[in-house]
């Protein structure tokens, strides 16, 4: 099975949440659903981890000190 994306893991999200809402499904269709939205959840937030790790390793500078990548903007 070919590996999905984050952005395939959060339609699919959005899918169960619309699902859920307006569909009324048994409370076994429900709880398959909730759990199967729980784990494209966990998915999603360690790709998102490990992609700001990423970042922070790629703003560090030469002498090794981590720049702050996603701190405030100045105005």
């Amino acid at each position: 099975m070919k590996k999905q994306s984050y952005e395939d893991r959060v339609k699919r999200i959005e899918e169960i949440v619309k699902r859920i809402e307006t569909n009324q499904p048994t409370m076994e269709e429900s709880v398959a659903l909730f759990e199967e939205g729980m784990e494209l959840v966990r998915l999603c937030e360690e790709e998102l981890e490990s992609t700001q790790q990423k970042v922070v390793k790629l703003a560090a500078g030469k002498d090794g000190t981590i720049k702050e990548p996603f701190g405030e903007v100045d105005s």
